[in-house]
């Protein structure tokens, strides 16, 4: 019992948890609705973009709202527009967690804390995944400028804000 107790505070075990969970959410999201809007619009986002349109009126053939980014990330998702739609929502997800993984791994606070944390923010991270939103890159962006600035690396902490800001 106290093996398998340890397992599971595990920041490996969760972390595995955490991508198993993202994929599997994703593809359930893909198959009964469909690609969730918020994917659509940082899809489209690049088309537009690169035909010169208007990125922040409503594109009523792609997607149902209006799109709230930056240019910058409208072609930063170019990577997105290549891949078929389907698949491009999970490798967003699976960025997403990876990014939110990274930044909690690097905090400089004990495992079973990093773990406790992960257990914390679950239902919320998930939820976030089922609807392709990029609330968890943005977390794990400050979370980084936070532990780079803990670190001295104030370069690198300043680009982690200004990439979250680049976002949004």
């Amino acid at each position: 019992m106290r093996n398998s107790l340890n397992l599971v505070t595990q920041f490996r075990f969760i972390a595995v948890l955490y991508v198993v969970v993202t994929v599997i959410a994703s593809i359930h999201k893909n198959y009964f609705d469909g690609v969730p809007n918020n994917f659509l619009i940082f899809r489209f986002s690049f088309e537009h973009f690169w035909q010169g349109k208007d990125l922040y009126i409503f594109h009523h053939t792609d997607h149902h709202d209006l799109y709230k980014y930056s240019p910058t990330f409208a072609i930063a998702m170019a990577v997105f527009h290549l891949v078929p739609l389907y698949l491009g929502g999970i490798i967003w997800n699976l960025l997403n967690i990876g990014f939110f993984l990274w930044a909690v791994h690097k905090i400089n606070i004990e495992e079973k804390r990093k773990s406790l944390l992960l257990y914390l923010v679950f239902l919320e991270v998930i939820t976030s995944v089922q609807n392709f939103q990029s609330n968890i890159i943005l977390t794990a962006l400050l979370l980084l400028s936070l532990v780079f600035f803990e670190e001295n690396k104030s370069y690198r902490a300043i680009l982690a804000l200004l990439a979250g800001v680049f976002i949004k």
